[in-house]
């Protein structure tokens, strides 16, 4: 602890010690919205490499939500998902709506920066997703899915499920409402 101290330019006194284990399942205060958010310990985080905690944003990226959230009990509809498929913050975010995630970094480091709830920014070096063609940035989005088999027979319902699906618009009878053309040949 006193390495991350001296790393940071900061000055402490150790007055308890604790293993990660016990922080699991505290909740800590945002550090610029009025909510909290639960800890989770993940065997993916080490000390060496920085804090030893990690923010979880089960939102934005494959890998996220599997471990530790979902292990945690967290579901589909519990998520907060700030980011749309443009890459902009929905317009009802505090703060940061409507603007794009690049322009909005160096808005939010200063945001926390005015209001104390950050001792330190450094951008590091490290890789990232590009698109193949374009070579821009990817930004990672979750999204619910669901899947349609073709060219099978339905397991319930046979020739008559499936054929209930064939029509210009339509949609499996479990699917989704906003699904459209899903099943179609």
């Amino acid at each position: 602890m006193t390495a991350q101290l001296e790393r940071y330019g900061l000055k402490g006194e150790i007055i308890a010690t604790a293993p990660g284990q016990a922080l699991d399942g505290v909740r800590f205060a945002h550090p610029f919205y009025d909510r909290t958010a639960p800890v989770y310990v993940a065997d993916y985080v080490t000390i060496d490499t920085g804090t030893g905690l990690v923010h979880s944003a089960p939102a934005h990226g494959s890998g996220r939500l599997p471990s530790p959230c979902r292990a945690h009990g967290m579901k589909d509809d519990e998520i907060i998902n700030v980011v749309m498929g443009s890459g902009h913050y929905v317009s009802t975010l505090p703060l940061f709506g409507g603007m794009l995630i690049w322009d909005a970094n160096p808005k939010i480091v200063e945001h926390m920066r005015s209001n104390g709830s950050l001792f330190h920014a450094e951008k590091l070096p490290h890789s990232y997703m590009h698109c193949w063609r374009h070579k821009t940035p990817l930004i990672l989005r979750a999204t619910s899915q669901w899947f349609c088999r073709h060219g099978h027979e339905a397991r319930r319902g046979g020739h008559a499920a499936r054929a209930g699906t064939r029509g210009r618009g339509s949609r499996p009878p479990s699917s989704p409402p906003g699904a459209r053309r899903a099943c179609t040949r």
